[in-house]
């Protein structure tokens, strides 16, 4: 039976969450494209009918209107595509990514030699897992790489697929709390987990941001959108330790003033700024008092 292939072009601020749409309305794989000045969003689709993947689309889309990312329904291309070119055009999205001397994320298929001391997380070509190229992603990835110590305790907030809690427990985190309001989301993120060797290292809660999570954490990151986390960063107190480090990330250029103003009203310094694809990262802490 072949693969159904959804593609749809889409405005790369909001490309990731697409992703994430689809992957949690069931897509076995989800990948995305910048081709002639245009990021396109491509869903795949094994032994589902082509108006299962048509309403699944739809309604994963229908739900980013909801939430006010996407203004209207993209027009759909479906195609189908048999097996062989389903795992050789799926590999072509994916290479080793050599995120720093102590981070790498790699495909299953891909032989990589690790550097001495260089933690790998491994992903494999079905998952609806954050893959580490996407901006966001990325500079997520190195700041827990440069930032983070063995020892720490670590609250992924919006963990999503898991990739950034997989990452900090692989980094030597002692503790380790994932969050995420979608059951869905969490038992991928799991499962995810599992691949890594790492769930029983990670406790990941279905929850919205920071409710029902006790601290104190050394490190909190936070890699989704801009609005929500200027309202999370006033719950911060609550959970962060003495001197703790908030990773924030998920939102271009354009929307960092508004999340440097709420770090601002919350007495943090910026440590570290990262830029990747007008994608933005900021670390930051509570300022020393003298």
């Amino acid at each position: 039976m072949p693969w159904y292939v959804v593609e749809f072009a889409i405005d790369e601020q909001i490309s990731e969450a697409a992703v994430e749409a689809l992957g949690m309305a069931g897509a076995d794989g989800v990948s995305e494209e910048w081709r002639k000045g245009q990021t396109y969003v491509r869903g795949f689709w094994k032994d589902a009918s082509e108006a299962h993947v048509a309403s699944s689309t739809v309604a994963a889309l229908e739900r980013l209107i909801e939430v006010g990312l996407l203004e209207a329904l993209p027009e759909l291309t479906i195609m189908t595509m048999e097996d062989q070119d389903w795992l050789e055009g799926w590999k072509q999205y994916f290479s080793p990514l050599d995120i720093s001397p102590r981070l790498a994320v790699v495909p299953s298929w891909e032989t990589f030699e690790a550097q001495p001391g260089q933690q790998v997380v491994t992903l494999d070509p079905g998952m609806a897992f954050g893959t580490g190229s996407h901006g966001t992603t990325f500079t997520c990835l190195l700041a827990l790489s440069e930032f983070l110590h063995p020892g720490m305790a670590v609250c992924d907030v919006g963990t999503g697929s898991g990739i950034l809690a997989i990452a900090a427990a692989k980094l030597g985190a002692d503790r380790v709390v994932g969050t995420d309001n979608d059951v869905l989301a969490v038992r991928t993120a799991f499962e995810n987990a599992e691949k890594n060797g790492v769930a029983d290292r990670i406790d990941f809660r279905v929850t919205s941001l920071l409710d029902d999570v006790d601290g104190p954490f050394e490190l909190v990151i936070a890699n989704i959108y801009g609005h929500i986390i200027q309202g999370l960063i006033p719950d911060l107190p609550r959970v962060l330790a003495v001197a703790g480090l908030f990773i924030s990330s998920g939102y271009i250029t354009s929307q960092e003033a508004g999340v440097r103003a709420a770090l601002e009203a919350a007495d943090h310094e910026i440590l570290k700024r990262y830029e990747r694809e007008d994608w933005v990262t900021l670390v930051s802490r509570v300022r020393v008092q003298p």
